[in-house]
């Protein structure tokens, strides 16, 4: 079974910085308590982020 996030289509982000960090929120339509049974039964369980950038500094490094 595949459940997806409300977000697939790229997002762009200006600017974000420790006073202005960004922060998304993903839906994945379902209770919390619906997705634990479903990650409970099941074999095997994956989440793919894909994280494209220019100029970007990740993980506060210079």
């Amino acid at each position: 079974m595949t459940v997806q996030h409300n977000n697939t289509e790229l997002t762009w982000v200006q600017i974000s910085n420790a006073e202005k960090a960004y922060a998304m929120t993903f839906n994945y339509g379902g209770s919390m308590e619906q997705l634990e049974a479903l990650i409970d039964g099941s074999e095997h369980c994956e989440q793919e982020v894909t994280y494209y950038c220019r100029r970007s500094h990740l993980l506060k490094t210079p």
